[in-house]
């Protein structure tokens, strides 16, 4: 039997439905990433290298995904590291995704501390359970059946921990964004143009990543019989929709400065007569540099 099918227990028309929908999501990355690139931005050298290498590691996970179909129909040879790849860097893709919108929870809470260690304790766990499961799945696809019920239960252990963990940490980011947008509202108004955009973004990027976690969580720790099928195709797309999360956050924090730009260089006399209002409260700039990815995070900062 093939490798990542003995591993994953997945049959070879789901492992290529998954392979697919791996190249799928890629291929939406990779003009995000090049808009991001292309455009002009504060963004400091660093941050730039650290967007590039966290699709520099997605993109590896959709070769290791294509690899293991190759491997399922025979092109190749079966190997270990395709089954404890894929896992390994759903971890370190998670993880390096989740400090980006923990910088965000930090800038909420005010920078401190306190607050933010519990998150930073959920993204560890979650990195060292993604780890743990690729060294049980790879233990699990050398030796089969013979295999010891310690491996299982590890690798069952793992799987739940890790996508609680990582479900309990996204909601809490995302609840955080919400209620600070929430508050946000109350200042500039409902109707506020830059903030419907805004608030666009955040769910059309939030919730893809809380549907699969939710799946995974459901269908893998909860639900105990069955294929579980979707709880594991659910888990492999994750680290894709986290980079897609961060990649359509920060093109669309471009989105959101243009059209500022736009509003105070072109004001319309409704938005004058509401500005002179308010106290010209409406172009308040701590305001309008939230996104739902760096909401008070200056473009300096970065």
């Amino acid at each position: 039997m093939a490798t990542a099918a003995a591993a994953f227990g997945l049959t070879t028309n789901a492992l290529i439905f998954l392979a697919i929908m791996q190249c799928t999501t890629q291929g939406i990355l990779i003009p995000l990433l090049t808009t991001f690139l292309s455009s002009e931005s504060d963004h400091r050298l660093w941050f730039k290298i650290y967007v590039v290498c966290v699709n520099v590691f997605t993109a590896g996970q959709t070769v290791t995904h294509v690899l293991q179909v190759f491997d399922v129909i025979g092109l190749i040879p079966a190997s270990t590291w395709l089954v404890g790849a894929p896992p390994i860097l759903t971890g370190v893709i998670g993880a390096s995704v989740q400090v980006f919108f923990i910088q965000r929870c930090w800038k909420i809470y005010h920078q401190r501390i306190l607050p933010t260690i519990p998150l930073l304790l959920l993204c560890l766990t979650s990195f060292v359970t993604a780890i743990t499961i690729g060294y049980y799945a790879m233990e699990l696809a050398n030796h089969g059946p013979v295999i010891s019920s310690n491996t299982i239960s590890g690798l069952q252990v793992s799987s739940t921990i890790w996508g609680f963990s990582s479900l309990i940490l996204d909601t809490i980011t995302t609840f955080s964004t919400i209620v600070y947008l929430y508050r946000v509202r109350k200042n500039l108004g409902g109707g506020h143009s830059v903030f419907v955009m805004v608030w666009q973004i955040m769910w059309t990027s939030a919730t893809p990543p809380l549907i699969l976690m939710v799946i995974s969580v459901i269908d893998g720790c909860i639900v105990y019989t069955g294929p579980r099928l979707a709880g594991i195709l659910s888990t492999a797309l994750t680290a894709k929709f986290f980079v897609l999360s961060l990649m359509v956050n920060l093109v669309g924090q471009k989105h959101i400065r243009e059209q500022f730009e736009r509003r105070r260089t072109h004001p319309s006399p409704s938005s004058n007569l509401r500005s002179q209002s308010t106290g010209n409260r409406s172009f308040d700039p701590a305001a309008i540099q939230i996104t739902a990815s760096t909401p008070m995070i200056s473009s300096r900062s970065q």
